[in-house]
């Protein structure tokens, strides 16, 4: 090979590690403390989801996975806690921010507070079906 060759590859390679530093400089790590409101949609042993919005189009839903040191508020635990139900989950939100990039590295519920109970289905429901009689 020659020099020349090699010295350009040499160039090409601290160009490009130079940039690599910049561009990690440029993102920063950000830790927001949020909450979300809603209805609960979804439920598990280690897992709560939560719809915060309904339109004509679309539900907005959001899911959380829980952790030991969760903190709960009007109730015992996550076991009282039902399809259906209003909550308000308080959470830290890491993000990596760029540029022109935003990205969500993690979400930590911090405490779930119950708010209401979900509404008793009624005796009128649409869902509810009646038996039929032929014949008369």
């Amino acid at each position: 090979m020659s020099k020349k060759l090699i010295l350009g590859i040499i160039i090409f390679l601290t160009f490009n590690i130079i940039n690599i530093g910049k561009a990690q400089e440029e993102t920063k790590i950000i830790v927001l403390q949020k909450t979300v409101n809603g209805e609960v949609g979804g439920i598990g042993p280690n897992f709560i989801a939560v719809t915060y919005e309904v339109d004509e189009n679309a539900a907005y839903e959001i899911a959380f996975d829980l952790d030991k040191e969760v903190r709960f508020r009007n109730k015992k635990g996550l076991n009282e806690i039902n399809l259906g139900d209003m909550v308000s989950v308080r959470y830290e939100e890491t993000i990596e921010e760029g540029k022109q990039t935003r990205r969500v590295l993690k979400r930590k519920v911090k405490e779930i507070v119950f708010l209401k109970s979900a509404p008793k289905e009624s005796e009128t429901s649409a869902l509810r079906s009646e038996p039929t009689q032929k014949g008369r």
